[in-house]
């Protein structure tokens, strides 16, 4: 039994009690790191300057776009948007330089906020996950990187090659092992002889399809899965990936590198690259994608059926999801 430091309140002790229901007890037992969850007080909500923004909210309300635009600024700050009329709203707070937004509720087993917050996860230096929201606790998950939001809002990670999926309700779950997603690149034609795969990356495109990225020793690879059987691959992508992500109708692949974004054809068997994006520095879908973000440069551009609309906001990152207020 660890001893607790005498100076903590019940409160901070009750608080604990919750996360060991939560994802950390499927950790505890795997590492010596102890650490409780920091809880912030909610920030007042930053406003983003916008010149004519009557008339850019009119311009996306007549193209029917809804939801929450989420960018990430220059110095690292996540920003939200309600559209169409582009009023600054609570956004979480801690998420690093990435915009990795819940697409959906929070799902009902997280008892640390309610199902109507929006979350943002992040891998830090210790190589952990850290959940947090704009208010109250950020949520660690010791020992997995690369988080992922599933459709229904639940989360995954990559711990040790294997998928790793923290649920609605319950201990955290292996999906896929490592010998599983393996084993499926090593039976691939294109692939034979090859072993050592290891996969770094996980993006879901529909609760049952999702994809990976995964190394060895001599080339990486990315391949969409469809249960456990490879419906599409790719054999050979950068090895140096940021990000990898998928749009909310699975249409579409996001491959984040450290020389800029690659969009592949998630439809396509042999993940076609989608040459239309141009240079971008980020490019994300509302959630019936009739509507797409792009970042460019200095000013992030809204596309939508027979209209554009540009807002004069530099971002680092973007993510798109439903209002779930």
């Amino acid at each position: 039994m660890s001893r607790r430091p005498r100076f903590a309140t019940i409160a901070l002790a009750s608080l604990a009690v919750t996360v060991v229901g939560a994802a950390v007890v499927d950790s505890i037992g795997k590492s010596k790191d102890r650490s409780r969850p920091q809880t912030h007080e909610a920030l007042p909500v930053r406003d983003v300057r916008l010149s004519d923004r009557d008339a850019l909210a009119a311009r996306l309300r007549a193209g029917s776009a809804g939801g929450v635009l989420y960018f990430v600024d220059p110095t690292c700050g996540l920003h939200a948007l309600r559209l169409p009329s582009l009023a600054a709203v609570p956004a979480p707070r801690d998420g690093g330089c990435r915009a990795l937004v819940s697409p959906a509720s929070a799902p009902p087993g997280w008892s640390l906020w309610s199902r109507d917050t929006p979350l943002a996860a992040r891998c830090d230096e210790h190589r952990r996950v850290i959940v947090s929201a704009a208010a109250g606790p950020a949520l660690p998950m010791i020992g997995g990187c690369a988080p992922a939001w599933r459709p229904d809002g639940s989360m995954t990670y990559i711990r040790r090659g294997a998928i790793v999926q923290f649920p609605r309700t319950g201990r955290a779950q292996v999906l896929r092992s490592a010998g599983q997603l393996a084993g499926a690149l090593e039976r691939l034609p294109a692939l034979r002889g090859l072993s050592g795969w290891k996969a770094s990356r996980v993006a879901w495109l529909s609760p049952a399809r999702f994809a990976v990225l995964a190394s060895n020793r001599s080339r990486t690879v990315l391949a969409v899965f469809s249960g456990r059987r490879i419906v599409a691959f790719k054999p050979r992508v950068p090895s140096r990936v940021i990000e990898l992500r998928g749009s909310p109708r699975g249409n579409y692949l996001v491959l984040g590198t450290s020389s800029g974004v690659r969009v592949y054809d998630a439809r396509r068997r042999d993940l076609q690259r989608v040459r239309r994006f141009g240079m971008l520095v980020s490019v994300a879908w509302s959630s019936d994608e009739r509507w797409r973000a792009v970042a460019q440069e200095q000013r992030i551009l809204l596309v939508g059926p027979h209209r554009s609309v540009v807002l004069p906001l530099r971002a680092l990152d973007l993510a798109w999801t439903r209002d779930l207020s």
